[in-house]
């Protein structure tokens, strides 16, 4: 006869069987009302500090989109520092894997060690200890001596049938991959300074997206994430792709601030701006000094203005930049 089980055991049955049913359920009860991809991060605690939790007012509408979008392709440019990275690429990703883990990921980065990095932050929440309790039929306890592949590029979780490729694969944009298919793509910060300075380079990060599409299984499903490093990069390619060349291309867009009305309670003075309020207000003002926060005039003087139109309003032609303003411009017959 077996042994019964503590109260201490049934409640961490219980709680296993209740983040389960959360995690593979979109209609599953959360109380915040984001969905199962927000409940993943919240369990998962993906914060560095008071200053880069994570912020329902932000990332609650992000996880929302990223759950119900209709494109089989989407653009998330989201302001640097925003936490872009932790909910789709991993978290998301994280969540792909417990609902299927018969799929298969490839993540894409300017560099490979960028790559693998975002690859070593999944590897990380696949083994947190409630999520394998939770998906003990997917997750190993020790995956480094018990998964048949779990490297700093490729892993492999507990799956139905082998396939070449690994559950989640990472590579650089000067990487080169053949005779592999995918049924998810990420491109995260495939556009960096790197290869942002030149016409060449820029062409090259359009010209990889282009060639990677043969990996991509029928039907399957591609994130670009990143911010924007020059008015001429992947990411304007993509949108002058959708805007006249019927791309279907989902774009979700979220710069550091926004306006407000004076009077507003988080409303800050920002000199040449006028009253803007910080979207990420757990990690950044728009002016004032805080303990533990960022000001967000404070970066622009810093990096200057044509970095931080680019990196944080995610306008690198943004007339704060150049030397004329195209508003005032008229037109001469």
């Amino acid at each position: 006869m077996p042994r019964a089980l503590t109260a201490e055991q049934k409640a961490a049955q219980e709680r296993a069987a209740a983040i389960r049913y959360g995690l593979l359920h979109d209609d599953a009860p959360t109380g915040h009302g984001f969905g199962s991809l927000y409940s993943l991060i919240q369990l998962l605690a993906f914060s560095r500090g008071a200053g880069n939790a994570i912020d329902p007012e932000l990332h609650g509408p992000l996880c929302r989109y990223a759950m119900t979008t209709p494109y089989r392709e989407n653009l998330y440019l989201v302001s640097r520092g925003h936490l872009k990275t932790t909910v789709i690429t991993v978290a998301k990703t994280i969540l792909r894997i417990l609902r299927n883990p018969q799929s298969r990921t490839l993540i894409v980065s300017n560099k490979a060690e960028n790559a693998n990095a975002m690859l070593a932050d999944i590897k990380a929440g696949l083994t947190n200890a409630e999520l394998i309790r939770a998906f003990p039929d997917i997750l190993y306890v020790d995956p480094e001596r018990q998964a048949r592949k779990w490297t700093e590029n490729v892993i492999m979780v507990q799956r139905p049938r082998y396939t070449r490729e690994g559950t989640a694969e990472s590579i650089g944009a000067t990487g080169e991959i053949t005779s592999r298919h995918y049924e998810h793509m990420v491109f995260d910060d495939l556009v960096g300074k790197e290869n942002s300075q030149t016409k060449d380079e820029l062409f090259k990060s359009i010209e990889f997206i282009k060639l990677t599409q043969p990996l991509l299984d029928p039907g399957g499903t591609t994130d670009f994430v990143g911010t924007t490093w020059h008015y001429a990069d992947a990411y304007a390619w993509l949108l002058e792709q959708q805007r006249h060349h019927g791309r279907e291309l989902g774009v979700y867009r979220q710069e550091c601030w926004e306006d407000v009305p004076e009077g507003h309670p988080q409303a800050e003075w920002a000199e040449g701006f006028g009253w803007r309020r910080a979207v990420f207000q757990k990690r950044f003002t728009v002016a004032r000094q805080e303990p533990g926060k960022e000001s967000l005039m404070a970066i622009r003087a810093k990096m200057g203005s044509a970095w931080f139109a680019g990196q944080y309003r995610l306008n690198p032609s943004s007339p704060d930049t150049i030397y004329f303003d195209p508003a005032k411009l008229q037109k001469i017959r």
